[in-house]
């Protein structure tokens, strides 16, 4: 019969509770794929998989999850909005993208061709809600 010593009987417990918890941790932060051009359209839906021309995100702020480059951690990249209204709530993502890196956010989309913007055509509309203006 193997014999127990009192220090294994303190440790592997604390081992098995660590490796529980540290598995826990990874479980809870979504993972994002990383692309340059992220599609954004009224019709689509953020999840951890959007951002493709078959599968936009629906919002302005999922979109920029997806263009942080992992090897730097700034934005880089660039926002294709298709036609249609979206709502920013949010000055302080705007000001943290603009100390951060180089985003460039696109309209006049069309779900049907993400390669050619024609804005008079897919009219595209970021709404500042009388509180965020843009100037430029």
């Amino acid at each position: 019969m193997q014999r127990i010593f009192p220090w294994q009987r303190t440790f592997l417990p604390l081992l098995v509770i660590v490796c529980v918890v540290y598995a826990s941790l990874l479980e809870s932060s979504p993972v994002f794929a990383y692309s340059s051009i992220v599609h954004v359209a009224p019709s689509g839906a953020d999840s951890p998989e959007c951002g493709s021309p078959d599968q936009p995100c629906v919002s302005i702020e999922a979109g920029l999850e997806r263009i942080v480059n992992p090897a730097t951690g700034r934005y880089a990249g660039e926002i294709r909005l298709a036609a249609g209204m979206y709502t920013y709530p949010s000055n302080r993502a705007v000001a943290f993208i603009w100390r951060r890196g180089v985003v460039v956010i696109r309209g006049g989309y069309s779900t049907g061709d993400w390669n050619t913007s024609n804005p008079a055509t897919n009219v595209t509309i970021i709404d500042g809600q009388n509180v965020r203006a843009a100037s430029g």
